[in-house]
């Protein structure tokens, strides 16, 4: 579909994008083709205002999480619904050791408090 000319950034009505697809499910070389295609890193979901980040965060997909930061996903984005970072969400994780680490070295704040019960992701 992108060698026909498919818009990467397309989204859903619910703001969900082919790179927040792939990002969720952890698809790296979907995620490589979408970036060089042009995909925009950042894009929000209309509600809570998700990226592909956090849904590479909450699960685990590490590779997929360094692929969007190493092409400028902001490692502090929150959620307006609960307030949550990417680094909550894998901290949460099962197996999300890998992904916390590599969002602290691309500076991720491990300070911030979620909205209902003021925890930090640390």
């Amino acid at each position: 579909m992108i060698t026909r000319g498919a818009n990467v950034n397309e989204a859903r009505g619910d703001g969900i994008t082919a790179l927040h697809a792939a990002a969720e499910r952890g698809h790296w070389h979907v995620t490589e083709r979408l970036l060089a295609a042009g995909a925009r890193v950042d894009p929000e979901t209309r509600i809570g205002s998700y990226t592909p980040l956090h849904l590479a965060a909450q699960g685990a997909h590490s590779e997929v999480a360094e692929q969007l930061l190493a092409a400028g996903a902001d490692p502090n984005s929150v959620t307006t619904n609960s307030g949550v970072t990417p680094l909550h969400l894998a901290a949460a994780a099962i197996k999300g050791h890998t992904t916390v680490a590599s969002l602290l070295a691309h500076g991720a704040d491990p300070n911030p408090r979620e909205v209902s019960s003021g925890q930090t992701p640390l």
